[in-house]
C-alpha cells in the first residue's frame, strides 16, 4: 500500500500538489481561427500524445507518424509528470490542445504507465481520451487491469518502424 501511495505522489508535478484542484479546463471542439472575417472555420487537426521514456523509441515513433501520412499532430513526451502537466495545461503546456489519442509506454521513470493510466481514467475530464498501451512483452495481468479501466488497445512494440506506421494508420 505504501508503495502505491509513493508512486502516485511521484507522478504529480512538483509545483502542483493537487492537480484536480489546480487545473485549467481542457477545450473541447477546438477549431482553428478563420483566416479572415467571414471565412469558413476549419476543424483543427486531431492531436496525438505519445509518452515514452526511451528517446530512440520516441524518434522511431515520430518518424513512423510522419511516414503514416495521417492527418493529425503528434506531441511526444518522456515522462508521466510532463504528460499530466500537458493534459492540465500547466506550465510550458498552457494552451496545448487536448489529445484525441494517447500512445502510452508502460516503462516510464518514477511514475510508470500503469499508475499514469489509473490516474488518467480516474479523472472524469480525461476518462474519455482513447489510450493505446505499448508493451515490450505481453502481460495477461496488465491486460485485465487495463480492460477494467476501459482500455481495449494493447500493442506489442514492433521491432521496426513500419510496424509503428501500420499501428498508427489502424488507430487514426
Amino acid at each position: 500500500m505504501a508503495i502505491a501511495t509513493d508512486r502516485q505522489q511521484s507522478c504529480r508535478p512538483p509545483q502542483c500538489k493537487s492537480l484536480q484542484q489546480k487545473t485549467r479546463p481542457i477545450r473541447t471542439g477546438h477549431r482553428a481561427p478563420a483566416a479572415y472575417p467571414g471565412a469558413p472555420v476549419q476543424e483543427a487537426l486531431p492531436h496525438v500524445l505519445h509518452i515514452d521514456a526511451n528517446a530512440d523509441d520516441r524518434t522511431t515513433f515520430a518518424q513512423a507518424f510522419a511516414d503514416s501520412n495521417v492527418m493529425a499532430e503528434l506531441h511526444s513526451l518522456s515522462r508521466a509528470s510532463n504528460a499530466l502537466l500537458y493534459l492540465n495545461q500547466i506550465g510550458p503546456f498552457v494552451g496545448k490542445p487536448r489529445p484525441r489519442l494517447i500512445f502510452l509506454d508502460l516503462d516510464l521513470p518514477r511514475c510508470d504507465g500503469r499508475t499514469f493510466l489509473e490516474m488518467l481514467k480516474a479523472n472524469a475530464r480525461f476518462r474519455d481520451i482513447a489510450s493505446a498501451i505499448l508493451m515490450s512483452t505481453r502481460n495477461h495481468a496488465d491486460s485485465q487491469r487495463f480492460r477494467a479501466l476501459g482500455v481495449e488497445t494493447f500493442l506489442l512494440k514492433p521491432p521496426h518502424q513500419q510496424g509503428y506506421v501500420e499501428i498508427i494508420r489502424s488507430l487514426l
